[in-house]
């Protein structure tokens, strides 16, 4: 299993991600595509393919 820890904030406009001890940014207009997006973002910085 993979753990991958983000901060995650609102820049008054987006829902943003910022990975913690790896370089993944990614962000979403709503919590639930910002949650989307940081799957999708996990999976090609690790290329773990789905």
């Amino acid at each position: 299993m993979l753990l991958v820890k983000f901060e995650i904030y609102n820049d008054g406009e987006y829902w943003c991600a910022r990975g913690i001890g790896v370089d993944i940014f990614t962000q979403g207009k709503t919590l639930d595509e910002l949650m989307e997006n940081i799957k999708e973002a996990v999976e090609v910085h690790f290329d773990l393919g789905t």
